[in-house]
């Protein structure tokens, strides 16, 4: 999984998503009534949340990009200490 980052050239197979609507609550052709869902590659998921989760927010914490509102999934910060 780390080749594609590393040369920037994604596998062709990450290239390819199938798009399904499904319905929400009623058969209806309506366009507001239907749900969007959208399938691709496992290891492109994986992929795509380790790129964005760990090395994007990390290096959006040290280029001080993010609010300091911003309290969940950073070092020694918790969510709930917005709250209190």
């Amino acid at each position: 999984m780390n080749l594609p980052f590393a040369t920037g050239h994604a596998y062709n197979r990450w290239h390819i998503f199938l798009d399904i609507m499904a319905f929400k609550k009623s058969i209806s052709s309506k366009i507001d009534t239907l749900r969007s869902i959208v399938l691709s590659e496992a290891d492109w998921n994986g992929a795509g949340w380790i790129f964005a989760t760990q090395k994007m927010m990390k290096q959006a914490g040290k280029s001080y990009l993010l609010p300091n509102e911003h309290l969940g999934d950073r070092k020694g910060r918790k969510s709930i200490d917005g709250a209190i």
